[in-house]
């Protein structure tokens, strides 16, 4: 049964058009292009158009669109009767949504479904219908593994799929992904500030916008407007400015000039995890963080408590934010509540646990805490001429392996190069044919892994040959200047030392238990020990002008290496 002219006059038509990202055809790319054509189509055909539907997103997975979803309701309520489009694909590419077309066409839901070329009605063989939905179904499927694959091509051979991010651009000629002489050097600066660990993001945001005049790249109808605190968290988490590419589950070095180091990186992360666990207190606790519970096991917490007087009916006030006496009335000064007197107390969190009675602890006062601490830690303290002949010994000693430290890392550098050219080779035997899918795959994860194995060595490598030594001075430092620091210093100090020096501090009815770290022990040992032969050889080697003689002391000599290989066990390890 043919629908004559007059009948498809008398119709309702709703007019869909849909554009996606995946669409390779440009003539069905513009919704505007196929606008055009199908009131071209209307008014020739005297068709009444009640409503136009436009989508901009791809068909292929289900409950996409929004304006289809829309124009489905409008069917049902009898608002339409029939659809006029630019080709079936356009109204579905999934099973789904095809079926429901089909289901509404077939009940005569759908009078017609029209386009400038065909039209699909009730009575008709839902065959080729069905057989215009598969195809753009298959399509779909067949450009997402053809994508998919050639996006894991590019990340192997190091390029990169996506727009370059900011402060880099898209060399469109070469596909290839170049620096923004631009924007380049003021996101260095932006990591440089953040390395510093003494600016926040919002800070280096406000430095960024304001200072240097920073603006977002343009691209197409948007950028060129200041850099948001989300868009610099998002920089400082990318792993491709450290030199990595990635799409889904491939990645890869890239072929792109990096920003800056893998240490750099991580340091950079490290320094956001800290400021991102800080929470909303202004408070800083020196003993918080570390200390557990010697009856449940559950963190020591601290809180602040106020107290004073209101000064007309002299009534005790206890509370951080009170604007009024509880009692009277009476309307507090700013500088009544400045002279009042405030307590912190550290106690168990007592978290109910399912199954356990509630922790019994009672809370201590900071101070008697505090004491304990010092009195614990002030047994750290060295003989300065200990402290100073060791720092010594120890810049000789790294002076000596330097050499040894850096064929090391050569050794790694060759290794390292020769996986690339092997996976290199793999790829190229991949693309002739010669290996299957599933080998290529089951060799390249082994490269793969193998070659994270030995950068995440390298880079440790890098990173202690650096400050292994450094690391040393700054504790031998600690250890003799402890009390100093500890009587001079606030509360972010004291929250330093406390946790540089102390392991596994238990809280158990008011007394503080705690160990500390092996290296310290060592050192205080050494001290003790050798006091008296210390302070003998010590005038004659510091006096020497062969190293070699001040290396010599017999005391001291064998230990070196056992100090050393402390420093440079992987930081997870050593907790230092």
């Amino acid at each position: 049964m043919d629908f004559d002219s007059i009948r498809l006059q008398n119709l309702r038509f709703g007019l869909y058009a849909r554009k996606s990202t995946e669409d390779r055809n440009r003539q069905i790319q513009s919704i505007e292009s196929q606008l055009d054509v199908l009131i071209e189509t209307a008014e020739k055909e005297h068709l009444t158009i009640i409503k136009t539907y436009k989508d901009n997103a791809s068909a292929h997975k289900p409950s996409n669109r929004p304006a289809f979803a829309e124009m489905l309701n409008d069917l049902n309520k009898g608002v339409i009767e029939a659809i006029l489009c630019w080709k079936a694909d356009r109204l579905a590419r999934n099973h789904l949504e095809g079926g429901m077309l089909m289901h509404c066409l077939q009940t005569n839901i759908i009078k017609v479904i029209k386009t400038p070329y065909k039209s699909f009605l009730p009575n008709d063989n839902v065959l080729p219908l069905t057989i215009e939905f598969g195809m753009a179904n298959q399509y779909s499927r067949d450009l997402s593994r053809n994508v998919k694959r050639g996006n894991k091509t590019k990340i192997q051979k190091g390029g990169f799929c996506n727009t370059a991010p900011q402060g880099y651009l898209n060399d469109k000629l070469n596909k290839t992904i170049i620096i923004d002489p631009i924007r380049f050097p003021l996101i260095r600066k932006m990591w440089d500030l953040m390395l510093s660990k003494s600016y926040s993001i919002r800070q280096i945001c406000d430095i960024a916008n304001t200072k240097w005049g920073y603006t977002t790249p343009l691209k197409s109808n948007m950028g060129g407007k200041k850099i948001s605190v989300g868009s610099l968290h998002r920089i400082f988490s990318n792993p491709f400015y450290k030199g990595l590419v990635r799409n889904g589950s491939n990645t890869n070095k890239g072929i792109h000039v990096p920003m800056v180091t893998d240490v750099e990186f991580e340091k950079v992360q490290q320094i956001m995890d800290k400021k991102g666990r800080k929470g909303k207190t202004s408070y800083t606790f020196a003993l918080t963080g570390k200390i557990s519970c010697g009856e449940c096991g559950q963190c020591i917490t601290a809180e602040e408590k106020i107290s004073y007087s209101c000064p007309q009916c002299r009534s005790k006030q206890s509370a951080k934010t009170d604007t009024k006496c509880r009692k009277c009335g009476y309307q507090l000064t700013q500088e009544s509540r400045q002279d009042a007197n405030r307590y912190t107390y550290y106690r168990c969190r007592k978290k109910a646990v399912q199954g356990q009675k509630k922790c019994s602890q009672p809370c201590i006062c900071a101070s008697k805490l505090e004491a304990q601490v010092e009195e614990t830690l002030l047994q750290t303290n060295i003989n300065p001429l200990y402290a100073e002949f060791m720092k010594n010994k120890l810049k000789y000693f790294s002076e000596e392996h330097s050499d040894n430290h850096n064929d090391h890392k050569e050794l790694f550098q060759k290794k390292i190069e020769k996986i690339m050219a092997s996976q290199s080779r793999l790829l190229d035997l991949y693309l002739d044919g010669k290996l299957t899918e599933e080998q290529f795959n089951q060799k390249d994860a082994e490269l793969k892994e193998t070659k994270i194995n030995l950068e995440k060595q390298l880079l440790f490598l890098s990173d202690a040959n650096d400050n292994w030594f450094s690391d040393a001075k700054e504790d031998l430092d600690l250890m003799n200047l402890f009390h100093e620091k500890w009587k001079t210093g606030d509360a972010e100090m004291k929250k330093r030392l406390f946790h540089k020096l102390c392991s596994n501090p238990i809280l158990t009815d008011k007394k503080l238990r705690i160990d500390l770290k092996p290296i310290f022990i060592e050192h205080k040992l050494r001290s003790n020990q050798f006091q008296e032969v210390l302070e003998m050889e010590y005038s004659h080697s510091m006096t020497s002008e062969n190293p070699h003689e001040m290396m010599g002391c017999s005391a001291w000599s064998t230990n070196l290496e056992e100090i050393r290989t402390h420093y440079l066990t992987p930081r997870e390890n050593n907790n230092t």
